[in-house]
């Protein structure tokens, strides 16, 4: 019996094990599967550096453009006709002189441009186109002689020393006739 009894008593070891084991509900030994996880390997991208250049900008104003307005025509042609004026008379303005003739000095004084004037004045008579009268005044030698310039007719007479030196008569009315010179003013 003393086999019995090893026998007897592991049976009864081996039912308190079971009754243990549902006393303290299902079994605990068997572990549930655990969770997988799945670790990636960290991704790098190596993607060469990026440089956006812009164009080059340039402004430019557009050339400024004027439209005139349309004019208004008549249905009949007109034509005017204009004369420039004359250009405006040269030295030095003295007065007037011989005839009513405005007398001019150039590179002279007034005084010198008078007796000048006079002089000529004196041979009227033999005034006329490419005629050249020579006087004496102020102590020189005078070539006198009819000019035109511009439409206008003028008398010059120009010092035979000094050609710079020149006293004019003008007139508004053309020639004059035969009369007292400056000092009949």
């Amino acid at each position: 019996m003393r086999l019995v009894g090893p026998l007897a008593l592991a049976a009864a070891v081996t039912l308190t094990a079971v009754a243990y084991a549902n006393a303290a509900g299902p079994d605990t030994t068997t572990a549930a599967p655990a969770p997988t996880v799945t670790v990636a390997p960290p991704t790098t991208t190596d993607a060469p550096p990026t440089t956006t250049v812009a164009p080059p900008t340039t402004t430019s104003t557009p050339p400024m453009t004027t439209i005139e307005p349309p004019t208004t025509t008549s249905p009949f042609p007109t034509t005017t006709t204009t004369t420039p004026p004359p250009p405006p008379r040269v030295g030095f303005y003295c007065g007037n002189g011989f005839r009513g003739y405005e007398v001019h000095a150039d590179f002279i004084p007034c005084d010198t441009a008078r007796q000048v004037t006079d002089a000529y004045g004196g041979e009227y008579p033999r005034w006329g186109s490419g005629v050249v009268i020579t006087v004496s005044a102020a102590g020189a030698s005078w070539d006198c002689r009819q000019q035109f310039d511009h439409s206008e007719t003028y008398q010059e007479c120009v010092n035979s020393e000094h050609p710079s030196q020149r006293a004019l008569l003008y007139s508004d009315f053309g020639f004059a006739g035969v009369g007292t010179g400056s000092s009949g003013r």
